[in-house]
Order: structure tokens, then C-alpha cells, then sequence
């Protein structure tokens, strides 16, 4: 995938989050549920790990826990 695709695809998750975040109707439990969810379930494996950290670097937040962790919640989520 070059550059710019990652850029876009990376970009677009990055909405998504602060969407989510930012929704008023949503519980802090409710929010962690849903990024989740869909990083479980749209954002393949092997893509993942650049995904949060793309995500911690934009946002200064500390890194979440990996793919192959049994838990993925973080605080951003």
C-alpha cells in the first residue's frame, strides 16, 4: 500500500474515533465497545499495529495494547 493510501485509510479512522468520541448519546463504555469493535472486525491484523500507533502519535496518546492481547481496551477508546 503506498503512502498516500495509508495516509487516507489512516486518516479516516482517525474521524471515526474522534466521531465516536465526541458522540453525546454514547457511555465511556459504550465508546471503548464500539473502537473495539471496530478495530476487531475492519481493520486487518497485520494493519492494526500501525493503525494504533499512527493514532498514539496523532493524538499523544499512549500506545493501546496489541492485536494478540487478550484485552484491547485503551483510554482513547
Amino acid at each position: 500500500m503506498d503512502s498516500l493510501r495509508v495516509e487516507y485509510v489512516l486518516g479516516r479512522i482517525e474521524q471515526h474515533f474522534k466521531r465516536i468520541n465526541n458522540s453525546k448519546h454514547l457511555t465511556d463504555a459504550d465508546k471503548v465497545q464500539i473502537k473495539n469493535c471496530y478495530l476487531e472486525h475492519f481493520v486487518a491484523p497485520d494493519a492494526r499495529s500501525i493503525v494504533e500507533n499512527h493514532l498514539r502519535e496523532k493524538l499523544g496518546k499512549a500506545a493501546p495494547k496489541s492485536a494478540t492481547s487478550n484485552t484491547h481496551t485503551h483510554q482513547d477508546r
